[in-house]
């Protein structure tokens, strides 16, 4: 929903789940006292690759009762591998538009897209309505490549790329390895061009964006690579806030509205992990794990 709560957006998806498997398997299971063989349903190598097809839809809410208007289609992604990544926009704080990144596993490629609701059809294409593979009527106006690049570093980052905006709800941040290291990127869609807004021999990991949209909230190798701090990274400048003081692994944070406090998974060497209360740079545990 979009923050003026006037828009939606949302996913339509056709097809086979590549999860669910073309056929069964037999595996060995230690989880009881003694071993039990089980069937599982499972993809191998040499299945044939499913027919799936991801939508993704901008509608409008006004007259969202009289069915006034007809869902928007803005991009349209034929999975080409179980790594695909197609996940749900994000709006900018204005609500004026949403990003979203794809990634193809056959071809590597990442695009990163952006679709403006001042791009509406006009009367005549509202009309003019089609029906898609996942039978919805719709008026087809693709979203704009903002970005388009290939990536080849580790299997798990496309999925937490995460395109935000900035607080301007023009400038788009993201993740990605370009720098040889998991770095944020600010992106300005108007001119298609890209800068690192952190850079270094560590890595970072968004993993939510304040409301202000003034701060990424991100985990982050800066101190020690065997550590993994909280931080606040200021959009503007680049500058990294550490929110915790005690050294070891801080992971599931959740932060507030302002980034005065925040919850998280703490573990450190020796010691079991607990739930910490992070507030003016200190924390304090809320639980007492044996």
């Amino acid at each position: 929903l979009s923050p003026d709560g006037k828009n939606l957006v949302f996913l339509a998806e056709k097809g086979s789940s590549w999860r669910s498997g073309s056929r069964r398997v037999n595996i060995a299971r230690y989880r009881d006292r003694f071993m039990e063989v089980q069937q599982v349903p499972r993809t191998v190598s040499d299945d044939e690759l499913p027919d799936r097809k991801t939508a993704i839809y901008l509608h409008s809410l006004d007259g969202a009762m009289a069915e006034r208007h007809k869902p928007r289609r803005i991009w349209t992604h034929a999975h080409t591998g179980p790594r695909d990544i197609l996940p749900v926009p994000e709006w900018a704080p204005d609500s004026s538009r949403v990003t979203f990144t794809t990634f193809e596993q056959d071809s590597d490629q990442v695009l990163i897209l952006e679709a403006r609701l001042d791009d509406e059809p006009d009367e005549e294409n509202q009309k003019d309505a089609k029906k898609g593979d996942d039978d919805l009527a719709y008026v087809d106006l693709p979203a704009r490549t903002a970005l388009r690049f290939l990536h080849d570093g580790g299997p798990n980052t496309p999925r937490m790329m995460q395109p935000q905006y900035c607080a301007d709800s023009r400038h788009i941040v993201y993740l990605s390895e370009q720098t040889g290291f998991r770095h944020v990127h600010v992106l300005d869609p108007l001119y298609q061009s890209q800068r690192p807004l952190t850079n270094g021999r560590f890595e970072v990991y968004p993993f939510d964006v304040n409301k202000a949209h003034s701060h990424l909230f991100v985990f982050g190798t800066k101190n020690h690579l065997t550590r993994q701090d909280l931080y606040a990274l200021d959009l503007q400048s680049g500058e990294l806030r550490r929110l915790n003081d005690a050294a070891g692994v801080y992971d599931g944070a959740a932060v507030n509205g302002d980034g005065s406090a925040a919850l998280a998974n703490y573990s450190h060497y020796g010691a079991l992990k607990e739930l910490v209360l992070l507030r003016g740079g200190e924390g304090k545990s809320l639980t007492d794990s044996h």
